[in-house]
């Protein structure tokens, strides 16, 4: 079975978590394991699609008024405010994950996202095909749910954006513990839709970050045949890191 590498990172400063998930993207190779990382954030953070406009989705000022810092993603999709959830990120060439096109990655690490939910006790947890496409990707990520997105009873509750490199596939989520009121104060007029589920909401027992991170190792091992390894001492060139976060940064 092949290898993986999994990296279960403490709470870390918006830029530096995409700065992190780019470099590891760009100097991914088939020479590589794949790699993923489970994460959080240090302080309350938006991030934004690769392709948005910062003045179209977020008031700047009241993000500044609760403590709410702004980066810009490497991939593209919706803006999503990160607190009271965690995030994913699959870094692997399509090999890998044994897929030619992006719809299709999308569908086999839902299929892992799926099955991890499956496994801490929702069945309810649907893979989304919704029968046309979505028309709010410019404004909030979970205002609507697009193909092969995970929902409960029809709600959405991980939001996935994703980038295609010469080698390499990245993908990463926003998987939502709970609700923020925050939501309603940063977002522009008419993008934010209470059109979403929670953790909290849908299960029957407390999760914890413990819990809900062993699952989705199992679901990823199961559907990618993975076994998984700590990543070797010096993969991650933490200088060329910190070089890169001011590409990401906007509001900090």
């Amino acid at each position: 079975m092949p290898t993986a590498y999994v990296l279960q990172d403490g709470p870390q400063a918006g830029a530096w978590n995409m700065a992190l998930d780019f470099w590891l993207w760009k100097t991914h190779g088939p020479d590589r394991p794949p790699v993923v990382r489970f994460y959080q954030w240090v302080r309350p953070t938006v991030s934004l699609g690769y392709h948005q406009e910062v003045e179209t989705v977020v008031n700047l000022k009241a993000c500044r008024d609760l403590g709410v810092d702004v980066v810009r993603r490497p991939t593209g999709g919706a803006a999503v405010l990160h607190h009271h959830e965690l995030t994913y990120s699959v870094i692997a060439t399509p090999a890998q994950l044994g897929v030619a096109r992006p719809l299709e990655a999308y569908e086999r690490i839902s299929q892992a996202l799926q099955t991890a939910l499956h496994r801490l006790g929702l069945p309810r947890a649907d893979i989304a095909r919704p029968a046309r496409p979505s028309g709010r990707l410019d404004g909030f990520c979970f205002a609507e749910t697009t193909h092969y997105e995970i929902t409960v009873d029809g709600r959405k509750l991980i939001g996935s954006a994703q980038r295609w490199g010469r080698s390499a596939i990245l993908q990463h989520g926003s998987i939502l513990l709970d609700f923020d009121d925050r939501w309603t104060a940063i977002f522009r007029p008419g993008l934010f839709r209470r059109s979403f589920t929670t953790l909290r909401e849908v299960c029957d027992r407390t999760m914890s970050l413990q819990d809900l991170q062993e699952a989705l190792r199992f679901g990823l091992g199961a559907v990618f045949q993975w076994t998984w390894a700590l990543p070797p001492v010096g993969l991650i060139d933490k200088q060329k890191v910190q070089g890169l976060q001011a590409l990401f940064e906007i509001l900090v």
